[in-house]
């Protein structure tokens, strides 16, 4: 998958001035132990009653923020809910009481209607299917319809069968990566959008990890296999999976489930088990299938920002709850990328040759910097070696074209005065790391590069660097939300714990990095006269090494006003600075 950065720019330019209007839902989860009933009253119109029994969620359409009311012994609690957020319901001392797992982002206005998206689908079995055709076609149009029925309560969405057919599949294939790529050459999924093969190639489970498969989301072809898991209840589990990812789903952390990574674990057997989705993943398919219902997106490229923006914030919340899978980090990945197309292995933005080769000349400047600095009996060390990096590096990059100059400067800092792994191990920039700088040629900088500091601090030097790299490649607001996701992480135990002076600066990475990118060029004066006190505000006195306990107590969560409050105050310190006196703010 290979991008230009340009391109990028301009996709993303041009889906922000599309005007077709989209409804927004938002999702309400159950977590109480017992059966809940609450209203919904719009600004305008009727209220709508609504029950919800224990584990069960529901999406809800609206055009704007709406209000959830619930009975309570005191009279009605009121909750005023945010379009495109995702809530749970549960018990308290007090009685029943709403709770916000992520927040929401405004839909465009006039809204459209809201509607359910109706998938067609065609079915097909290999020629090692064993029974006949009267057999397999009943069974597996039932399994689908359980499936829909499903994905309709948790997202909206209905599939319904359009054509039924066979394939022949190679018996000379034994892994089945390589059968479904087969499937994808030989089978074509019209007249419907997408085709599901069920496989009896593979009668025992040679590999428990492909019960199925597909690529990124909206991809035309799932392939699953028939006759494992033993039951019904998992086969249609591992069904609802695969439409899961069609829709955008990621793997879960829930137990409960459906997108939980390993199915077949006997669960969907049991008579009490009720198959569905978590709540994040309800509202990342809820967000996919309202863009395909209103404007016939058929990729992940053809998103909008502001879905873009709100699907990176449930993948992000996904990933950090479960971070030993790659499956949320992936499509991170390609919203970042901007595209819906991927293979068994998804490539990030930064594999783009275009990008590689002018930030490999700037880091290529960077370390012939280092090398004549490591040469003088008296080094420049601390924030003045960081100036004299980032002078050497802008005025490098003034010698590049225009439309390659800016991201070439950004990217190329971004690696050359880091000394972490931290952009070379993210599967949005490791492809562009390894085209710049090779093994060999990364020891030979870290060897003479030194210890360039921000405020006297290499930690903090990183972070502003690191995200001017970030939003080159990715936008302003998914690096900042990187930055945000790693604080959030370090309150882990034995993390170190919520720091607003790292903050400070990822935030100053983004705002030099947006200057930059409005502004077109690299100045002339960041090649003469760059200073960290120019673009990077006094950091003393601000909370650092916050556990998690410690910054709920002061700030709440990462949502609250408290904390927003606080975020703001960091940008305006950081804009009030004398780089941006001038120039585009």
């Amino acid at each position: 998958m290979r991008i230009k950065l340009l391109a990028l720019l301009l996709l993303v330019v041009a889906a922000m001035g599309e005007t077709v209007a989209r409804a927004a839902v938002v999702i309400v989860s159950n977590r109480a132990d017992s059966t809940v009933r609450f209203t919904i009253q719009p600004p305008q119109g009727e209220a709508e009653e609504h029950t919800l029994q224990p584990g069960d969620l529901i999406p809800i359409p609206v055009a704007d923020a709406v209000a959830l009311h619930i009975p309570a012994r005191s009279g009605v609690r009121r909750y005023l809910l945010e379009p495109n957020a995702v809530y749970f319901l549960a018990k308290g001392a007090d009685g029943v009481t709403l709770h916000q797992i992520l927040a929401g982002n405004e839909p465009p206005r006039p809204a459209a209607p809201p509607g359910k998206l109706i998938v067609p689908v065609k079915l097909l079995v290999d020629d090692d299917e064993p029974t006949t055709r009267r057999v397999w076609e009943d069974r597996l149009r039932k399994r689908l319809q359980a499936a829909s029925a499903i994905l309709e309560r948790h997202c909206l969405v209905r599939f319904e069968v359009e054509a039924v057919e066979t394939w022949k599949s190679s018996n000379e294939i034994t892994e089945f990566v390589q059968t479904l790529e087969e499937f994808e050459r030989v089978v074509q999924p019209r007249p419907a959008w997408l085709a599901i093969g069920f496989t009896s190639q593979y009668p025992t489970p040679q590999e428990p990890s492909h019960l199925g498969g597909t690529r990124p989301a909206l991809h035309s072809h799932i392939l699953i296999r028939e006759w494992y898991p033993r039951s019904e209840p998992e086969r249609l589990e591992v069904l609802v999976h695969e439409l899961g990812h069609y829709l955008g789903a990621a793997h879960s952390p829930e137990p409960g489930s459906a997108m939980r990574p390993k199915l077949g674990d006997g669960q969907a057997a049991f008579k009490r088990f009720r198959i569905g989705f978590d709540p994040l993943n309800s509202l990342a398919m809820s967000l996919v299938g309202e863009e395909v219902r209103t404007r016939g997106v058929r990729s992940l490229r053809e998103l909008s920002p502001a879905t873009r923006e709100q699907l990176g914030r449930v993948y992000r919340e996904i990933a950090r709850a479960l971070p030993d899978d790659p499956t949320a980090s992936e499509l991170l990945a390609l919203l970042a990328s901007g595209s819906g197309k991927g293979s068994a292995k998804s490539a990030a933005p930064g594999s783009s040759p275009s990008l590689a080769e002018p930030a490999r000349r700037i880091v290529q400047a960077v370390v012939r910097a280092a090398e004549r600095n490591h040469r003088l009996p008296r080094r420049l060390t601390g924030d003045a070696l960081t100036e004299f990096y980032i002078r050497e590096a802008a005025a490098a990059a003034r010698l590049l074209p225009k439309e390659q100059a800016v991201a070439a400067f950004l990217v190329g800092i971004g690696i050359a005065v880091d000394t972490s792994d931290i952009l070379r191990n993210n599967p949005v920039t490791r492809s562009l790391c390894t085209g710049v700088e090779s093994d060999e040629e990364r020891r030979h900088r870290l060897e003479v590069l030194g210890v360039p500091t921000m405020r006297g601090r290499h930690d903090l030097a990183q972070h502003f660097v690191v995200s001017c790299a970030l939003t080159a490649l990715i936008g302003s607001t998914l690096a900042e939300a990187a930055g945000l996701l790693k604080e959030q992480k370090d309150m882990e135990p034995g993390g170190s714990g919520f720091s607003f002076a790292d903050l400070c600066a990822d935030l100053a990475g983004v705002a030099f990095a947006d200057h930059l990118r409005r502004a077109g060029v690299v100045p002339e004066e960041l090649a003469t006269s760059f200073t960290v006190a120019a673009y990077l505000p006094d950091l003393a006195g601000l909370p650092e090494g916050l556990s998690r306990e410690a910054f709920a107590r002061a700030y709440g969560s990462v949502s609250d006003e408290r904390f927003r409050a606080e975020r703001q105050r960091l940008r305006d310190r950081i804009l009030a600075l004398p780089g941006y006196r001038n120039g585009p703010k």
